[in-house]
């Protein structure tokens, strides 16, 4: 059987407890990110169910967040490639990286390999 939506993904994702924003979603922010991997985050998106903004799968937004251990804010392109939607939950919208900066890459493998130690 193919694997399909987020059961394609080939890195391990990590927890991570941040905001992130997107201009194309002001000005009510975004969500949270719920975990990250060096090729996409997972992102809480309660605040766009109540502003009634959820993107559908396929939207590219241009990602703006700030790592834990990081004193300044990644920027991105990302894809959502997966929408969870679960009765007695948020709505989770997984994304995929596009066009991730040399200095966004090594942040976030700095990150991982810090978190996995």
């Amino acid at each position: 059987m193919k694997p399909t939506g987020h059961e394609k993904r080939t890195s391990n994702r990590i927890p991570v407890s941040m905001t992130v924003s997107s201009e194309e979603l002001d000005p009510i922010g975004f969500g949270y990110a719920v975990n990250i991997s060096e090729k996409g985050l997972r992102v809480d998106a309660q605040a766009l169910v109540e502003a009634k903004q959820l993107p559908e799968v396929g939207t590219v937004l241009k990602l703006k967040f700030k790592l834990p251990s990081s004193a300044f804010y990644l920027s991105v392109q990302a894809k959502i490639v997966y929408i969870e939607k679960e009765p007695t939950s948020s709505p989770q919208l997984g994304f995929t990286f596009l066009d991730a900066s040399a200095e966004v890459m090594q942040e976030l493998t700095a990150y991982v390999v810090k978190y996995k130690e």
